[in-house]
Formats: structure tokens, C-alpha cells, sequence
């Protein structure tokens, strides 16, 4: 499905970035159509790519902050009145 569409491109970016992340989901009970995923799948990995790229230091700066040398990705989908909301953090 969708998240372990992402989560694959999120690993290959972490790899290709040397950003190491851990990929957390929430709400795998949303449903979806299938092809308003498909459709959005794009955007999301534009949202992915730039989580990943400017929002996970690298290495030796989350060392010198004190923080773990593995930053996290959670990507969330929750159902609200008529629409479904995805969260990237």
C-alpha cells in the first residue's frame, strides 16, 4: 500500500542523503480509493523528499546537538468529516 510505497522511497533517500531514519506510520485503518492514492502519491514523496532533506540533520550536527545519530519520519492518516488527513513530521 501507500506507506510501504513511501517507506521504501524514505529508506533510498535516507541512504542517498546519509540521513539515517527510523519510518513510523500511524492510522493504517484509513481507507482510501486506490487511485486518489496513486494520485497523490507524488506530492507526498515531494513532502518525504523534503522532511528527510531539511528536517533530519545530518549526522555529526544530531551529534553535536546531543540527539540520537537516527532521526525519524512519521507519516500519519487520520479520518476527519469528509476528508482524509496525512501528517509528515
Amino acid at each position: 500500500g501507500l506507506y510501504k510505497k513511501l517507506e521504501r522511497a524514505g529508506m533510498e533517500l535516507s541512504i542517498q542523503l546519509n540521513k539515517p531514519l527510523n519510518f513510523l506510520t500511524d492510522g493504517h485503518e484509513v481507507a482510501a480509493d486506490k487511485a486518489v492514492l496513486n494520485r497523490i502519491f507524488d506530492p507526498l514523496l515531494h513532502l518525504l523528499r523534503n522532511a528527510i532533506d531539511h528536517g533530519i540533520e545530518s549526522v555529526k550536527d544530531r551529534k553535536a546537538a546531543g540527539k540520537p545519530q537516527t532521526g525519524n519520519i512519521r507519516v500519519s492518516a487520520q479520518v476527519a468529516p469528509g476528508v482524509i488527513i496525512l501528517t509528515i513530521k
